[in-house]
């Protein structure tokens, strides 16, 4: 039952794409669509990499695949990278300050307890000289 599903939802899905894609390429789609506003990104440069024949082949396939243009298939692999490195320099700053804190907490303890250094759990239970043996 799910797979008939699946599989006319699928077709619904197609018609609905083949229509917007012949929508857009008519004469009146671009006539009510006024691009003369449309301004590409300021303050952009390009950039050059140097690579061989198969790697891009493969790249220029995968932007294929993806209904992208290389260079916006690039860009966006290079963004992820950025993303990715910042997430990780932002998780070892994180992991850092946390053991600050921790240093900071067992050095305010000790002060606190007489110079101990031992958590409450770990450290050892003093004796009550008022209790009954």
């Amino acid at each position: 039952m799910k797979k008939t599903y699946d599989a006319e939802h699928e077709r619904n899905i197609d018609k609905e794409v083949a229509r917007i894609q012949k929508l857009s390429e008519s004469k009146e789609f671009r006539d009510a669509v006024d691009f003369s506003n449309a301004k590409r990104a300021t303050n952009t440069s390009v950039m050059s990499v140097r690579m061989n024949d198969f790697e891009i082949e493969e790249i220029n396939a995968k932007a294929k695949e993806s209904g992208m243009s290389t260079s916006v298939l690039l860009r966006s692999w290079i963004l992820q990278g950025l993303r990715a490195e910042k997430e990780d320099s932002l998780m070892a700053n994180f992991a850092e300050l946390e053991l600050s804190v921790n240093r900071l907490r067992r050095r305010l303890f000790a002060e606190n307890n007489g110079g101990d250094m031992a958590q409450p759990a770990t450290r050892a239970k003093k004796k009550n000289p008022r209790a009954k043996p």
